[in-house]
């Protein structure tokens, strides 16, 4: 039931975060199923680090779904600010060098410019939603050395 309501409230705070949100453009609205979009795009490849989907954008922000198998190397994003929501799984994140285990139902922030990374601790890829804003198109992501 928690992760329910984190997911509700989660959602809560995007809409009124960002006014209208526009689903992409093979959607026909702003509403969706995580779980669903998860069994869908789900990670095939054990060997892959990570796996990033786009499940909603507006003109401020974006919600993406990502799966984080292993390691996420040190990077930041120059332009834009991200909130993650752990859905699944369990692992260790480093935000401006300091650590902290995260599981589900937790969140946190990563401003603009802060050094962050992630660690999944768990045999199983972790699952997040993550939220850019402004609108993400991938690109913001710069890689630093370890």
């Amino acid at each position: 039931m928690k992760k329910w309501m984190g997911i509700v409230c989660l959602s809560l705070l995007l809409c009124f975060w960002t006014g209208l949100l526009v689903a992409r453009a093979q959607d026909q609205g702003g509403v969706l199923n995580v779980l669903e979009a998860l069994d869908k795009e789900r990670m095939t490849d054990p060997n892959q680090a990570f796996k990033i989907t786009t499940l909603l954008t507006g003109p401020a922000v974006t919600l993406n779904l990502a799966q984080l198998n292993k390691v996420v190397k040190n990077h930041y994003h120059q332009d834009h600010d991200e909130v993650v929501y752990v859905v699944r799984g369990n692992g260790l994140v480093t935000i401006a060098g300091k650590e902290y285990r995260v599981s589900p139902g937790w969140t946190y922030l990563v401003p603009r410019g802060t050094i962050h990374r992630f660690v999944n601790l768990g045999p199983d890829a972790t699952v997040v939603l993550s939220i850019f804003s402004p609108a993400f198109d991938g690109k913001d992501r710069i890689f630093v050395e370890e």
